[in-house]
């Protein structure tokens, strides 16, 4: 019998907008990010990432794993440059 993994998360995009609108308020983050967006690719990115590492991944690789995300995330979502004239 196969194995079936459920994934229910209690995440909304707007739980990780919360952190990108701080970082706006802050000035650390550019004005023109969408924070519901960056929330979404934070949450439901993350979220793959964990399936994917859970279901296959080798379990000594958990802190590369969990460094990997935080920087992505960081540098990737909080610290890019504003964009204008892109809609």
């Amino acid at each position: 019998m196969a194995t079936v993994f459920t994934i229910v998360s209690p995440w909304r995009p707007s739980d990780g907008a919360e952190g990108a609108r701080d970082q706006q308020d802050a000035g650390l983050t550019p004005t023109d990010i969408d924070a519901v967006s960056a929330g979404r690719v934070i949450i439901a990115g993350g979220e793959r990432a964990f399936f994917d590492h859970i279901t296959v991944g080798d379990p000594g690789d958990d802190a590369a794993l969990a460094r990997d995300l935080a920087l992505t995330w960081w540098h990737g979502i909080y610290r890019r440059p504003a964009v204008s004239g892109i809609p």
